[in-house]
């Protein structure tokens, strides 16, 4: 049941572990396996070429019924490619009627190139088309999501932009094209007119029981990049799966302060959920294959909302791995002060990058409280 993977060096303990039970948030349902891309970083690697595999239509219903009994805010609909999954305006309408506050379908974008489709999308209920676009150059979109995909996933984008719908941009940035971030993301505001765009970077994948690095961005060179980017319109937002210190300290009020910056991992804390296309819950997107607990045998469903979180929560099986999450990676981030919502950043990093290769340790002057009044947009 427990996920075996380990994440390099732990260092000390954080003593985080919950005592009660956990508020989950936010649910993803992987409803395909196959895609019709081919991205070099891509968490799912060459899974994605196996023969194509898709939910049970009444499994995925049924899961948004208990995820709604769980109380979640956020659903999110992945793959694969999920646009290539067939029941998924079916999905999304039954989200929608079930009052779920957000909903998001993570896309390539190319099957939006069909107007009527995008369309459907967003009258069956869709909140947020979020849609990874690596350039806005074509020759450079095509070599890293490894196919001719461009023509199709532009105007897959301008085509969910008329739906009225948010569109979102995500550019994960990786080696091959940190140099056109911040060309690109001009264009996609003024031109292609999306609400937002967030800038991610290129992290380890885990391969196996193995942590492939190969395709991956050095943190140091994101962080760089995260310093001119801070100067750019607030509805550029970075999600830093990586440690808050690797940020100069005035780059980082700027963010917190103008609520541009997503950090923080949801598998240590447990509040969010991924379900597979087997019915199987996992720790997180970037864990294909590792099964925590089975939630549906077909569609029937194995456990009560409630009799899941009791589990969820206080298993010690489920506490142990999230203790192992929660751990201090270096001995900077001991005496850090706000080590307890950075967590060192994402712990695959660690599997293929040495901590204190890294981490830099945080000045004195931050602390939670600071933070949570940057959050608000005050200061102390």
């Amino acid at each position: 049941m427990s996920v075996t993977v380990k994440f390099g060096n732990t260092g000390g303990d954080s003593e985080k572990d919950k005592s009660g039970i956990i508020d989950i948030t936010t649910g993803w349902i992987t409803v395909n396996s196959n895609c019709n891309s081919r991205c070099k970083w891509c968490y799912l690697g060459e899974l994605v070429a196996q023969p194509s595999r898709y939910a049970d239509l009444q499994m995925v219903k049924r899961a948004i019924d208990f995820y709604k009994e769980l109380g979640i805010v956020s659903l999110v609909f992945i793959g694969g490619e999920p646009t290539l999954y067939p029941g998924l305006q079916d999905v999304v309408r039954h989200a929608s009627l079930r009052n779920i506050p957000e909903l998001t379908v993570v896309t390539n974008g190319r099957r939006l190139y069909d107007q009527d489709y995008a369309s459907a999308l967003a009258k069956a209920g869709l909140d947020i088309f979020s849609i990874t676009i690596h350039s806005t150059k074509k020759d450079l979109h095509d070599l890293i999501s490894g196919r001719k995909a461009a023509h199709h996933a532009f105007a897959g984008v301008k085509n969910a932009v008329k739906t009225g719908k948010k569109c979102f941009i995500n550019l994960v940035v990786s080696k091959d094209n940190i140099g056109d971030v911040e060309e690109s993301i001009p264009v996609f505001l003024n031109d292609w007119g999306v609400a937002n765009v967030t800038v991610s970077c290129a992290n380890p994948s885990v391969i196996g029981d193995k942590v492939d690095g190969t395709e991956s961005l050095h943190p140091d060179r994101f962080a760089e990049l995260v310093v001119r980017l801070a100067h750019f319109p607030k509805e550029v937002k970075i999600l830093l799966e990586l440690p808050l210190c690797i940020i100069p300290e005035p780059i980082l009020i700027k963010l917190l302060k103008e609520q541009r910056l997503g950090f923080g991992c949801h598998v240590g804390l447990g509040s969010g959920i991924i379900l597979d296309i087997d019915g199987d819950i996992l720790p997180c997107n970037s864990f294909p294959g590792h099964k925590m607990i089975k939630l549906f045998d077909g569609d029937r469903v194995l456990y009560s909302p409630e009799e899941f979180l009791k589990v969820w929560s206080l298993d010690p099986e489920f506490r142990e791995f999230r203790r192992e999450v929660n751990v201090y990676r270096s001995d900077k981030c001991v005496e850090c002060g706000i080590w307890q919502i950075c967590n060192s950043g994402c712990p695959i990093v660690y599997g293929h990058y040495e901590p204190d290769e890294i981490i830099k340790g945080i000045p004195m002057s931050m602390t939670l409280v600071r933070v949570q009044s940057l959050l608000k947009g005050g200061d102390i």
